[in-house]
């Protein structure tokens, strides 16, 4: 599957280009995106992770952030 739904820490890291330790850090302090832990491993879904890049926008060239 090219587009899995759910994503280790590796996948994500690798995918949108955060690094596993920002990850880490995130989680430890309480933002980011939700994840769940299963059997020790940490996993993200696909659309927790992108609402959370939507909703942490600041503006785009075309809509700068007020």
């Amino acid at each position: 599957m090219n587009n899995p739904a759910i994503l280790d820490t590796r996948e994500a890291e690798a995918e949108y280009r955060i690094k596993d330790a920002t990850w880490r850090t995130w989680r430890s302090q309480g933002k980011g995106p939700a994840f769940i832990r299963a059997g020790g491993r940490v996993l993200y879904r696909r659309e927790d992770i992108e609402r959370w890049l939507d909703d942490n926008k600041v503006g785009t060239i075309d809509q700068p952030a007020a």
